[in-house]
């Protein structure tokens, strides 16, 4: 009964805004607010002679909410024009195949009359906004900024495929020339030899200096030994060969799957591998499912359905994947320069800082640059639609005018644009790992070069204060538990802000140096053992570990899913603590 009542109230209420429009479109009519376009609505709505107008009107209009009608059939119409009207208290949308002669403004008059309509006659904020959507991808509108762009992505393409050629060959030559210097090899030895899976190897024992030139020409014909050799096949080349193979994607695929089993030596810590692949998987889900909130939806009601249910807490709070990468920036920020930094004396290490900042600068930001020029200036025109257009310029296009260099100085978390929407928001991710960064290598100096009790009392100095400050937005704002029913000042103030995204990175610089120093000093060594040695240990230190993430996911479910409403404090608590 409960269910059914919520259902009828939820028709009511989508009745009442459509009988709205429709009301607010009658007292325009005839309060002559709408100039030109009063007497073409009069004549659809009251004259015969224009059924077949008001027919395809109707046809090509939406007729619900978040019901867009047919853009293309409207505007093959010449004397039609389609318009999609907005309702600004929430994303919902309703298509208008109207006269050419109505303007936006014209449409906009309507909503003073759905103010008095929907408040009994006092006035209100404007609820209605309406745009005109482009009618097919206007490449040609694209800026000079973005064509530009296009032009250099162009070219490093061209760049790709000219490097990869030249490499291709470089090798077929140089696996040639190392198979004539084996046969020259092979004739002036008696030592036989045979092949085996097409690789070349030696049938019995030879001397020391033999098997050293036998293995520096069998190496050859291996790929990765010769990605190992790469400076020596890659040294003849000419200047500009030299300047495009860097392009190559034969050695950048190779690159990028390689294995690379050995972490003593190189630094790397190959079983962090599974999280930063579990924590992508969920950050695209939780993407995939935030795209749906800024579309019209046919199925509104089934949505809100869903998002109430318990399983889907894992997508709502799929913002605690980004604080396993904020773990795993800092875990091996502190591991990797934790080995750079305790073969240097005081004075070279401070001496390294400004080229450590410069390199991750150089690094990041020709990236940064690309994807915020091609967000703001060249995306918006690359699709068409009654709201593709509208969302796009949403989140990088007028955003962006005043506020694009913040990106690219890492300052957008703090310096937001202040026209509506912000520019390329995905950014504020990075813009906290740099300043992070930051300040991670100057602990890391003041851990190996000053003392390791300083450092230490300033990462709880730092997530102590970080707490503090969660606490305190979160009583003046009244921060929700959780991104369901956020405002800008939730995202703001402490989603975006570095001062309140801090903890986990502070926590992974302390495994980063906890790992440091066992592997150095064999400190915690009993602990590790017994973690290696006892596998029931080992499995309640997981089992523990996921019943912390499944309380910290699934503990706000009365107030998602059951709309019980958390204190100031309880939510100040949960925010504080969960990350």
């Amino acid at each position: 009964r409960i269910s059914s009542n919520r259902k009828a109230s939820k028709k009511m209420k989508l009745a009442s805004v459509i009988w709205v429009l429709a009301t607010s479109l009658l007292l325009s009519l005839t309060q002559g607010k709408l100039s030109e376009c009063q007497p073409k609505l009069l004549g659809m709505f009251f004259n015969a002679k224009d059924l077949p107008s008001f027919i395809t009107t109707y046809m090509d209009s939406g007729r619900g909410i978040d019901q867009l009608g047919n853009q293309s059939l409207c505007n093959a119409d010449p004397t039609k024009d389609y318009k999609v009207l907005t309702l600004n208290f929430s994303t919902l949308y309703l298509g208008i195949c109207g006269p050419v002669e109505c303007t936006i403004d014209d449409y906009l008059s309507l909503g003073p009359s759905m103010d008095q309509a929907i408040n009994k006659g006092k006035p209100l904020p404007v609820l209605v906004s309406i745009h005109q959507p482009h009618q097919s991808a206007p490449l040609d509108e694209i800026p000079t900024a973005g064509k530009w762009l296009i032009a250099v992505f162009g070219l490093i393409v061209l760049f790709a495929i000219v490097g990869s050629m030249v490499e291709y060959f470089t090798i077929r030559n140089y696996r040639e020339d190392a198979k004539k210097r084996f046969t020259t090899f092979h004739q002036v030895t008696t030592v036989p030899y045979y092949y085996v899976d097409q690789d070349i190897a030696p049938e019995q024992e030879v001397s020391s200096d033999l098997k050293e030139e036998w293995d520096k020409i069998s190496s050859e014909f291996h790929v990765e030994a010769l990605f190992t050799r790469y400076h020596e096949f890659t040294q003849p080349l000419r200047s500009w060969k030299k300047f495009v193979v860097n392009f190559s994607l034969i050695s950048s695929c190779y690159s990028l799957t390689a294995q690379r089993v050995d972490d003593s030596k190189n630094g790397n810590l190959n079983s962090l591998n599974g999280v930063r692949l579990f924590s992508i998987l969920w950050v695209v889900l939780g993407h995939s499912y935030q795209a749906f909130t800024f579309g019209p939806l046919l199925n509104g009601q089934a949505a809100v359905s869903m998002i109430k249910r318990f399983p889907f807490l894992v997508i709502l709070n799929g913002t605690f994947s980004v604080d396993t990468f904020f773990f795993l920036s800092g875990l091996l920020c502190s591991y990797l320069f934790s080995l750079k930094f305790s073969n240097l004396n005081r004075n070279t290490s401070v001496k390294s800082l400004p080229l450590i900042y410069l390199h991750r600068f150089i690094r990041l930001t020709p990236l940064v640059l690309f994807v915020t020029i091609f967000a703001w200036k060249v995306y918006p025109y690359l699709g068409f639609g009654p709201v593709f257009y509208q969302n796009a310029i949403l989140f990088a296009g007028e955003a962006c005018d005043d506020s694009w260099w913040t990106n690219i100085v890492y300052l957008n978390n703090f310096l937001p644009s202040q026209k509506q929407g912000t520019c390329v928001p995905q950014l504020w991710y990075l813009a906290d790992d740099m300043q992070f960064f930051i300040l991670a290598v100057l602990i890391m100096v003041i851990y190996h070069q000053v003392a390791k009790s300083v450092a230490l009392g300033i990462m709880g100095l730092l997530c102590t204060a970080s707490w503090i400050t969660i606490w305190l937005l979160t009583d003046k704002y009244n921060f929700p538990p959780s991104v369901m029913g956020a405002d800008r000042n939730f995202f703001l103030y402490y989603y975006y802000s570095p001062y309140c995204r801090i903890p986990p990175y502070l926590v992974g610089m302390f495994v980063g140096l906890f790992y440091y120093e066992h592997k150095k000093n064999g400190r915690f060594q009993g602990y590790v053992n017994m973690l290696r040695n006892k596998r029931v240990i080992r499995m309640a230190h997981y089992l523990i570990g996921i019943a912390l993430v499944s309380h910290m996911v699934f503990i706000i479910y009365p107030v998602t899913g059951e709309g019980d409403e958390w204190t100031t404090d309880q939510s100040a608590a949960y925010l504080t603590f969960s990350r």
